[in-house]
């Protein structure tokens, strides 16, 4: 008979639609208070289970969880935040305009690379 996951443990399950097994752990409020959620698809129970023990792993010693996939709206912010500092003011603030116009149009989609 299979185990019943304690609280906090996350869980695993086989998401019928994508046809693959999803691993997912809550995790604690973000600044803003609310409540946040990681998720890991793979191939097999077996390959979910092991990220899932790797991320509470992490998660036990302090370490950031990364997202499986980034929308192209937060590689922008990223990419700006790496970039401003060799750059003239001007030009901070003509790449900020940029970013925020390319944001408001493509942020929400993911990043396929």
């Amino acid at each position: 008979m299979a185990r019943r996951r304690a609280a906090g443990e996350g869980s695993v399950y086989f998401h019928k639609a994508s046809g693959r097994w999803c691993a997912e752990l809550r995790l604690p409020p973000g600044p803003d208070g609310r409540p946040r959620r990681w998720t890991a698809y793979a191939r097999t129970q077996r390959e979910a289970v092991r990220r899932l023990q790797e991320a509470r792993q992490a998660l036990l010693t302090g370490r950031a969880l990364q997202a499986d996939r980034l929308t192209v709206g937060v590689l922008l912010r990223r990419w700006l935040v790496l970039a401003s500092p060799d750059l003239a003011p001007t030009t901070q603030r003509a790449y900020g305009y940029a970013v925020r116009r390319l944001e408001a149009v493509l942020g929400s989609a993911e990043n396929r690379s």
